[in-house]
Formats: structure tokens, C-alpha cells, sequence
């Protein structure tokens, strides 16, 4: 079907800017996408048996990079370990070890 120049124009123009539309759509999910991805920080055993057995580190790591990305985050957990460490009574740390009893 041949279509007269002043209809085919309108349609063509509206047809980019809707081709235009729907990639920045598609930008924005995607940008949305790599935002909120999750990462797993461990992998676990398959099998009857769950895993009993967590690592210090295995804990502590994910709060370390969450506290990196978020500093609201960061700064109710500084908060929360200087509260712990200066509650500790007296007789439950010793400054030359690294340890609590």
C-alpha cells in the first residue's frame, strides 16, 4: 500500500521516537538490574546435612563489604562495636591478647 508523504511522516517520526523510548527503558532496567543484583558471598554443600560448620570469616566478610558500599550502614556499625568493646567488664579482655576469655 502506498501511503501519501504527509501520512507516512508522522508515522515514521512516531515510530522512532517510540523505538527511542523503549531503549531508554530497557537502559533504565538494566541499570535498575545492576543495582539491586545479589551476590553470593558463599556456596554451600549439597546433601542431607546442612552446613553446621560457619568460618568468622564466612560472617564477617558480607558485613564488611556491605558496610563499604552503605555508610549509613558503616556508621551504625562502628556505633555498635564501640559500644561492645567499652561494655566489655574489665576482667573479660586482656590488652595482650587478642582474644576474650
Amino acid at each position: 500500500r502506498i501511503l501519501h508523504a504527509s501520512v507516512a511522516r508522522p508515522r515514521a517520526v512516531r515510530g522512532i521516537f517510540n523505538a527511542i523510548k523503549r531503549r531508554e527503558a530497557r537502559v533504565a532496567q538494566q541499570a535498575l538490574e545492576r543495582v539491586n543484583k545479589v551476590q553470593m558471598m558463599r556456596r554451600y554443600r549439597i546433601g542431607d546435612l546442612p552446613d553446621i560448620e560457619i568460618k568468622h570469616e564466612e560472617i564477617i566478610g558480607p558485613i564488611v563489604i556491605l558496610a563499604e558500599r552503605d555508610s549509613a550502614f558503616s556508621n551504625i556499625l562502628v556505633t555498635l562495636i564501640c559500644r561492645a568493646v567499652y561494655s566489655l567488664p574489665p576482667d573479660k579482655y586482656h590488652p595482650n591478647e587478642h582474644e576474650l576469655k
